[in-house]
């Protein structure tokens, strides 16, 4: 992965929601999902970039439940 802050940013909001992301010398970025146990993206890193929304989409599908904040809004989701 190239060294993008917007890349350490989605890192960290996914440590924040309990993944323990694996990143080698190269910047190869492995994730287990597995250990998620917060579904709620925290408006202080989702505030930093507009791609914080793409993981609204995947929790929900995989979870049934996501809570992204955007700038001014909070997106809540549940899979009926």
């Amino acid at each position: 992965m190239p060294h993008l802050y917007d890349i350490t940013t989605m890192l960290e909001l996914l440590g924040c929601m309990g993944v323990q992301p694996i990143v080698d010398e190269k910047l190869n970025v492995e994730v287990n999902s597995s250990t998620i146990e917060h579904f709620a993206a925290p408006y202080e890193l989702v505030k930093t970039m507009r791609a914080s929304i793409l993981v609204l989409g995947p929790l929900l599908t995989r979870y049934g439940q996501a809570e992204v904040a955007l700038p001014g809004v909070v997106l809540l989701a549940a899979d009926q």
